[in-house]
Order: structure tokens, then sequence, then C-alpha cells
């Protein structure tokens, strides 16, 4: 939409989850060693855990790209809304195990079971994503921890690693601290960070010239409070609130009014109206 005013190849900001479009920095890039040191070294359980927005999804998705060049087997699921038989069937799935004839989720777990005890040390080792488990459904702690409990005896190594917002006791995501070998806290940017991915994405994008000023970018950082997902949307919305009113670069008084329109202002932060009251 606002490709032509801002002279762009392709419109920025968008495609957060792709990671052809990720810039990395030194929060991204300590959370990806401890992910790579547990599949490394074949530890049992890992656990990645981060307010939302804060591109768990993006870097678990990295890290299977890693793993597989890596020579290992990786499951990656999201199991948001999932319950026990669901995330069994997903599983055996994505092992080609058939399910034909199977009736419920004890042949489904049994056939899991001889799956994962035939598998030998010549073999890829194994490794289980389990993306938004803090949103599966009650019961899928109770597979997780079989999990675990069977990667003990197993004969090849297996590595399961989960994501979740928080860990609370009303969270099958909870259950996982007691076997994680490694929490990992995946944080919001620090300033630095936050302005580097506004001018590395806008550069991809085509950007030859400084479209924030030096405030803004920083202005961005306090606003989103450095949440990944909220930098992306508030840069999305400035850049389309200063077309509209024909602006040459993205200032703080956008970025105050773009925060306010989309709800995430931080209280004190600029004394502004919101854009559609602007003159």
């Amino acid at each position: 939409m606002y490709k032509r005013y801002w002279s762009l190849a392709e419109r920025p900001f968008q495609r957060t989850l792709d990671r052809a479009w990720f810039v990395s920095g030194p929060t991204a890039d300590e959370a990806l060693s401890r992910l790579l040191f547990l599949v490394e070294e074949s530890r049992r359980c890992g656990l990645l855990v981060g307010a939302a927005g804060t591109g768990k999804t993006c870097l678990l998705a990295m890290l299977q790209d890693r793993a597989r060049r890596m020579g290992r087997l990786v499951v990656g699921l999201n199991c948001a809304g999932m319950d026990r038989d669901e995330l069994l069937g997903q599983l055996t799935d994505a092992l080609s195990l058939p399910a034909a004839g199977t009736d419920g989720a004890g042949q489904l777990w049994r056939m899991l079971q001889l799956d994962l005890e035939g598998r030998t040390l010549t073999g890829p080792p194994l490794v289980l994503l389990l993306d938004q488990f803090d949103q599966a459904s009650p019961g899928c702690e109770l597979i997780a921890t079989r999990l675990f409990s069977l990667a003990e005896s197993l004969p090849a190594p297996l590595c399961i690693i989960a994501a979740a917002r928080q860990t609370q006791v009303s969270n099958p995501a909870a259950r996982l601290e007691e076997f994680s070998e490694l929490r990992i806290e995946l944080g919001p940017w620090t300033p630095a960070e936050c302005s580097e991915y506004i001018q590395e994405t806008l550069r991809r994008a085509g950007a030859s010239r400084d479209v924030f000023t030096a405030p803004a970018l920083f202005r961005v950082w306090v606003q989103s409070r450095g949440i990944p997902a909220r930098v992306a949307r508030l840069c999305d919305f400035a850049l389309l609130a200063a077309m509209d009113h024909e602006l040459s670069l993205v200032d703080c008084d956008v970025v105050d009014a773009a925060a306010i329109e989309l709800g995430i202002a931080v209280p004190g932060t600029g004394d502004v109206q919101p854009l559609a009251r602007r003159a």
C-alpha cells in the first residue's frame, strides 16, 4: 500500500514468521545457541519460555532447519488447542506409523512406544519440538511426561523441546519444569536490537535512505516494550500513518499516535492525539 511512497521494493514488517526476513541479534542468538546445545548433546528435555510475540515460533523453525542439517530426525508440532488423542495422532503420523485399526489413545501410545524402543543408535536421533505447549489441552502433559520417562531407557537419543508463554500450574507446560534440563528465557529486544531490526528490515525491503528518525527508533522500542511482534505491527502502522500525513520521515509523534491507535501505548510517553484526530 505504501511501497511507492517510501520507494520500497517490498512491504516490510509483514512476514514476521518468515525466516528470510529474520534479523538476528544477541538475544535470539543466545537462545538459539542454547537450543542447539540441547540437540547436539542429545539432552532429554528443554523449555523455551517467552511472552507472546517474542519470537518463539520463529526460533523453533530455525532450530528445526539447523537440527535437520545436523542429521537429526525432527518432528515439529504446534500444540495450541490439541488434546491428548490429537497429540498422539500427530506424533504417529509424523513418524509415518500406521494408524489404521488403532482404537484409542492406549493403542496409539503403544505403537509410538514400540517405534521409539525399536530405534537403534545407528539411526538419526529424534528431536521433538512442541510449540505453544502451554495452550494444549489438559492431558497432553501426561504424554510428555511418559515420553520423558521413556527417553531414559531408549537405545537412541530423544530430545524434547517445548515452547510456552508461561509455566503456571494451570497449563500443561508447568509439568515440564520438573524434567527440563535447561530453561531458556526469550525476553524482549534491547533498544539496539530493536533499532537494528527496523533498519535492516527496511534495507531488505529496498529503502535507500533513513525512514525513521533516530529518536523515533528508540520510541518504537519504548512503545512496543521491545516485543518483536509489536515492533513489526507498530512500524507497519507508523509507515502508513506518516504517508497519510505526507511526512518525509517517521518521527516520535507518529510513533506515539500509531501506538495509541493500536492500543499498546505506554502511559506518559507522548501527549498526542490519535491519528484520526490529528490535523
